[in-house]
């Protein structure tokens, strides 16, 4: 399966027709991998949950939606101080390849616009992992995100995440403000190919996610938190033009 057309585009750019036919792609790429009732909750949540998301829209060659991503920012107040909080969803068909690495170069590139307009702005991603694959290809983009192995999150990033899940509607878990439940119920409708990769992956960020969030068959989600400063974006972007260069010196490669 392959990408033939993207389009990218606003929630308030939208007409009541256009909505209508995103809602119907989206929402079958969703029931593809979960089961979910209420499918009109999941598109005020998920798909318009603001008229300033800006939506990432690819399509198959005879037109079909094949994958889906969302992000808007929102504004939290912390201890006197304004935060711009990063939020993003993405779906895609189970048999596109690269579709999470291309949600992550969307996102890098709406980070470093904002960063552009807003220099001295704090910005984050604060989201939530919902399988061990998803955790484990942010922790390879992004190694310095909280949490990971041997590193406690500042209590700081604590109460961030806390009064941000606050606000989305999760729910901790047993205290814990970095593993919530979603207070609806959502199932995988394919558990046994998650459990397989899981238990076949050798990454110690998947080995990570489990030990700290071992229910994530069971609607319990690790909730991730990313700071886009300097540090983060600059080695994500090394990362990336090294991907690039690596792909380019392959296919440049002599036949032996």
């Amino acid at each position: 399966m392959k990408v033939a057309r993207i389009r990218c585009c606003e929630v308030r750019e939208l007409s009541d027709d256009e909505r209508a036919e995103i809602q119907r792609g989206v929402v079958a790429i969703f029931l593809g991998s979960f089961e979910f009732e209420d499918t009109q909750m999941f598109a005020r949540r998920v798909i318009f949950r603001s008229p300033d998301s800006k939506l990432t829209l690819l399509y198959a060659e005879r037109g079909e939606l094949i994958a889906f991503f969302a992000m808007n920012i929102t504004r939290v107040e912390l201890d006197g101080r304004r935060h711009a909080v990063i939020h993003a969803s993405g779906y895609s068909h189970p048999e596109l390849r690269g579709a999470g690495t291309y949600a992550v170069r969307r996102l890098l590139t709406h980070a470093l616009r904002f960063k552009l307009r807003e220099p001295f702005t704090p910005l984050c991603l604060i989201g939530e992992a919902s399988t061990p694959a998803g955790y484990a290809r942010m922790a390879r983009h992004f190694p310095l995100l909280h949490p990971r192995r041997g590193v406690e999150p500042p209590p700081e990033l604590t109460r961030l995440v806390t009064e941000v899940a606050r606000e989305r509607g999760f729910f901790p878990l047993e205290g814990d403000p970095w593993r919530v439940e979603l207070g609806h119920p959502l199932r995988f409708r394919d558990p046994e190919r998650l459990r397989r990769y899981a238990e076949g992956s050798a990454e110690d960020s998947v080995a990570f996610y489990l030990e700290r969030n071992p229910g994530y068959l069971d609607n319990q989600w690790l909730v991730i938190y990313c700071a886009f400063d300097r540090a983060q974006l600059g080695a994500a972007l090394r990362r990336e033009l090294s991907r690039r260069l690596s792909r380019t010196r392959g296919r440049r490669a002599p036949a032996s």
